[in-house]
């Protein structure tokens, strides 16, 4: 009976001092691979089923900058990039300057890239200075209460949301590996060779005034039989 005892004391002190390293553990696997950070890690809503969007639902965000956004006025400029983040998701930190890059060779397309802070109250005062301190000169609005991650059920960070100028959602992508951006620049781009709103219009107005130009012209070889 002793030595059962004596053994089962030995491993109730084993538990305790494994327990660091299993979290450890966790934590480079979230570093290297890129694994998502769930949302209830600092005490967010709990995670609920995730629903397949099709459609992008609209919403108006304040900025860092103080200034307002609103997702249906970035569509009519381009396609929008929607990136869930937080200031202490590793995934997050290694993806935002790549989102940075990708804003910046495509921006003059219409192309936009709203960054959407989730950070809660306890750890909000970190978004301002970090996005400074990264160099971040797209748009982030902040989303302390959840309500714009809640309307595309976010529950891991990052999330990205790429969505067309018609409001469809084109691709949701959870997580962050090294060579995603790549991926993601070529559905950017797919997008922006459909053209902009302002392109198109303009790429029917010639068509528009030359049909009217040829009517008058058959109605004019008309009238002089």
């Amino acid at each position: 009976m002793k030595s059962l005892s004596a053994e089962r004391r030995a491993r109730d002190r084993r538990v305790p001092l494994l327990l660091p390293v299993f979290l450890i553990a966790g934590f480079l696997l979230s570093v290297v691979f890129g694994l998502p950070c769930a949302a209830g890690e600092t005490g967010g809503a709990p995670p609920a089923p995730k629903a397949i969007l099709s459609t992008a639902p609209d919403f108006t965000g304040r900025g860092v900058d103080g200034k307002t956004y609103r997702l249906q006025e970035l569509l009519e400029q381009g396609p929008v990039l929607l990136d869930f983040w937080t200031t202490w998701c590793k995934p997050c930190m290694q993806e935002l300057p790549h989102l940075q890059k990708l804003w910046e060779a495509h921006k003059g397309q219409g192309f936009t890239v709203l960054g959407v802070a989730s950070d809660d109250q306890r750890t909000a005062a970190g978004i301002k200075p970090l996005v400074q301190s990264k160099g971040l000169k797209f748009p982030v609005v902040t989303d302390g209460d959840r309500k714009i991650g809640n309307l595309y059920n976010v529950r891991n960070y990052p999330t990205t949301v790429l969505i067309a100028m018609d409001g469809s959602v084109v691709s949701l992508a959870q997580g962050y590996r090294p060579g995603d951006e790549k991926e993601l620049e070529k559905k950017v781009m797919a997008l922006l060779s459909r053209g902009t709103k302002s392109e198109k219009s303009s790429a029917t107005e010639p068509a528009a005034t030359e049909t009217s130009e040829t009517k008058s012209a058959e109605t004019g070889s008309g009238a002089g039989r």
